[in-house]
């Protein structure tokens, strides 16, 4: 997985942030199992909050020498994310 590049959508409200992710890649990073319930899944895709899941995803992927960016996405009044599922 060295030597890699993913792009990742940072989406935001007033109130919390959440980085969007596929599944896939928290499951090849090892760390499919260690994500909260604050954070949300809808499908394949997990969002997870920025106090610690966040972090958690940023350094794995520092760990494992993948490059990455984030493109912000801020969303008026409530984000859509808190109205899915939670993580589990």
């Amino acid at each position: 997985m060295q030597n890699q590049s993913i792009e990742l959508n940072f989406f935001s409200d007033s109130g919390h942030g959440w980085i969007g992710t596929n599944k896939a890649l928290l499951v090849q990073l090892g760390i499919d199992n260690d994500i909260s319930t604050y954070s949300y899944i809808d499908g394949d895709v997990v969002y997870l909050e920025e106090d610690c899941d966040a972090s958690r995803l940023i350094n794995k992927l520092k760990d494992n020498n993948i490059n990455y960016s984030l493109n912000e996405i801020y969303q008026d009044g409530d984000c859509f994310i808190r109205n899915l599922k939670r993580y589990n």
